[in-house]
């Protein structure tokens, strides 16, 4: 029997049950003899960092070379050190690793090409809406997805020198 390890930080909605439902069900249509064990910590929901760190060390818990494969979705980490933390044990497992919304380097990505979105979203208002004046309401600057969006807003204000 395989197991699978996902490590996940909680994100306080939906995706703390649909990343885990999603997932057994892809198995169960499969048909693949793999069991799930699921790391999830709710290090981001208080204002205590002492708090948040105990709930981080759930990431401690597993060996993680006792699995043949890793999910992670870190994405919402927020306290310094943890995530890479996690990234490097990963790593030095050799395991195939796929990442949910962060592209890291040596391990699969799923997500969106947000760059790509956004510059899809602001030439089509742009070209088709003859609009030219924005305002951008921007998220943290240590979401990586976040951070692909900003680029190309960035990048489109500079191609058609927006102010």
């Amino acid at each position: 029997m395989k197991k699978i390890a996902l490590i996940m930080d909680g994100w306080m909605r939906y995706f703390t049950f649909a990343w885990p439902s999603g997932i057994l069900a892809r198995i169960k249509e499969l048909n693949l003899d793999a069991n799930l064990y699921i790391f999830n910590s709710n290090g981001n929901w208080s204002g205590d960092d002492e708090y948040n760190r105990g709930e981080y060390n759930i990431f401690n818990l597993p060996n993680l070379n006792d699995f043949d494969g890793i999910i992670l979705d870190i994405n919402n980490i927020k306290l310094d050190g943890i995530r890479e933390n996690i990234i490097e044990k990963v790593k030095a497992t050799n395991l195939p690793t796929i990442a949910i919304g962060n592209e890291f380097e040596n391990f699969y990505y799923v997500g969106i090409n947000n760059y790509e979105a956004m510059t899809h979203m602001l030439e089509h208002v742009y070209s088709h809406h003859n609009s030219h004046s924005y305002w951008f309401i921007i998220g943290p600057d240590d979401n990586y997805e976040n951070s692909q969006r900003y680029l190309s807003i960035c990048d489109f204000i500079k191609k058609y020198d927006i102010k």
